[in-house]
């Protein structure tokens, strides 16, 4: 029998975890490209940002859910567990908000797709924890006829339900910034 072992240290978890940056950059880069008025080092810097955007959301999502699990069920973790929650959750604001002042400095047209893909995929991940949380609760009273252990998806749905709004939001306001920043370097260019 095989136990299963994950370390996060791990040799083939990081080559995945290289693989995935690896492909990530290529899958983003090459229609970043064809963007008029798009640069390559602004494409570059974009993506890195909304990479590392990414991990701080993981370790702020890491922290804020069991901070919630422990709040919601009226029961403080250990000292020693919650001094790790809250460095989880200062160092994922520290990476998103170095991420975001440095995505400042990146042209419109350069931060587009990056921009696109990362806020979709966080109103879809977003959605579906919601729904997936939902149907969870849902199932489990209708299944037991009480509701034990309630605290994980009324936690998960509140996640959920944040990501979907605060990722709509972010997709609005910069896209109509984006689409006049294209419009006037096209018509720039016809000139």
């Amino acid at each position: 029998m095989t136990d299963f072992n994950f370390s996060l240290f791990d040799t083939s978890t990081l080559l995945y975890a290289l693989t995935a940056v690896l492909v990530a950059y290529v899958a983003l880069f090459i229609p970043s490209m064809m963007v008029p008025g798009a640069k390559p080092e602004g494409i570059a810097k974009a993506i890195s940002c909304y990479l590392w955007k990414t991990f701080g959301l993981i370790l702020l999502s890491m922290s804020v859910v069991q901070l919630m699990i422990s709040v919601i069920g009226n029961s403080l973790p250990e000292s020693s567990l919650l001094s790790g929650l809250i460095l989880l959750l200062v160092t994922g604001i520290g990476v998103m908000t170095h991420a975001s002042r440095v995505l400042t400095t990146v042209d419109h047209a350069s931060a587009m797709i990056p921009r696109l893909v990362f806020s979709h995929t966080i109103e879809i991940i977003g959605g579906l924890i919601t729904f997936v949380s939902a149907l969870s609760l849902m199932l489990s009273f209708l299944i037991t006829t009480r509701i034990d252990g309630w605290e994980l998806p009324i936690t998960m749905i509140l996640l959920g339900i944040t990501m979907m709004l605060s990722a709509s939001v972010h997709i609005t306001a910069k896209n109509k910034h984006a689409a006049r920043a294209v419009k006037i370097s096209k018509s720039v260019k016809k000139r």
